[in-house]
């Protein structure tokens, strides 16, 4: 399964079978998604942009969502907008780059739910100049947090 975003962050889902290719047989259940109900999705860099869209769209679904990024607040409001919608779902603050904070959300996110049953690894940052006037400092927060936090999460 493969959700989709618009320039909106609005989200059609596609179904691709195992070798990715588009299950043309599956088109009629574009509206019928997996049941998500009672299913628990963690979601790092979810206060905006495709994280948020995740969020979003995972609860619409019928999924509990803990929504995480480094701003608590801007997760908060995306909790409210999930909140509004009916759904369940959880700010926290996470620095994925912070291996104790990580621990210390999923500790969170468990104590909550009760599990985790999907993580969404979202969090990531791009650095849109070129790598040869890149500073140590850049590309070492680059690495931090696209590939440490990565890392970090899934563990």
């Amino acid at each position: 399964m493969i959700i989709c975003y618009n320039q909106d962050y609005s989200s059609n889902v596609l179904f691709v079978n195992y070798k990715g290719r588009f299950n043309f047989n599956l088109l009629n259940k574009l509206n019928s998604m997996p049941n998500l109900n009672n299913k628990v999705a963690l979601i790092t860099g979810a206060r905006r942009g495709m994280g948020r869209a995740h969020a979003l769209t995972l609860a619409k679904y019928g999924a509990k969502v803990v929504v995480t990024d480094i701003s608590q607040g801007e997760c908060q409001q995306v909790v409210e907008e999930i909140n509004k919608q009916g759904g369940h779902a959880l700010a926290l603050k996470l620095d994925v780059t912070q291996k104790d904070e990580v621990a210390q959300v999923f500790q969170a996110a468990v104590q909550k739910f009760g599990r985790i049953d999907v993580l969404v690894n979202n969090a990531g940052i791009a650095e849109f100049q070129s790598f040869l006037i890149m500073s140590e400092e850049e590309w070492d927060k680059t690495l931090d947090i696209n590939l440490k936090g990565q890392f970090l999460c899934a563990q």
